[in-house]
């Protein structure tokens, strides 16, 4: 429930401080996200499995525990794998917009809805990794033995 709190207050955070910054129509953009999100998670589950990806969802949102520890690395690999592709997602995202701003050079209407798109990306990127992350550290805190030393 922790989670959802912080995702939740992470995302009113945002939406705030960019309405305060000249609205949230510039911040919220479809194609950037529907560039970044499935692509993420497919590249996540080629590298670990549809079971690692529901242990991650168990542990994280229902709080319950996986007896075998194996299963619960590999729940935090897969959070730990989409955490690292979303950068760079995002980094592409950004060369890929930059492609579209350089291929229109002549037509300036062209130029804005690409370099949106290509920095909205990167930002979408960040706030990804930011949420994998924080999942990622709530299970290590949670489900790992660690020995303090």
């Amino acid at each position: 429930m922790r989670l959802i709190f912080a995702i939740g207050f992470f995302l009113a955070w945002t939406s705030l401080i960019a309405a305060l910054s000249g609205g949230l129509g510039g911040f919220i953009n479809v194609p950037s996200a529907a560039f970044l999100i499935p692509i993420v998670l497919c590249l996540a589950l080629a590298s670990t499995s549809k079971q690692a990806l529901m242990d991650s969802c168990q542990l994280c949102f229902k709080g319950q525990a996986i007896e075998d520890p194996k299963r619960t690395q590999q729940a935090r690999l897969f959070l730990q794998v989409a955490a690292k592709q979303s950068l760079l997602i995002g980094a592409l995202g950004v060369l890929i917009g930059w492609c579209a701003m350089a291929a229109g050079i002549e037509d300036w209407s062209n130029f804005e809805p690409a370099f949106g798109i290509s920095l909205l990306t990167l930002v979408y990127g960040v706030m990804m990794k930011a949420i994998f992350d924080i999942a990622d550290k709530r299970i290590e805190g949670r489900f790992c033995n660690q020995g303090i030393s």
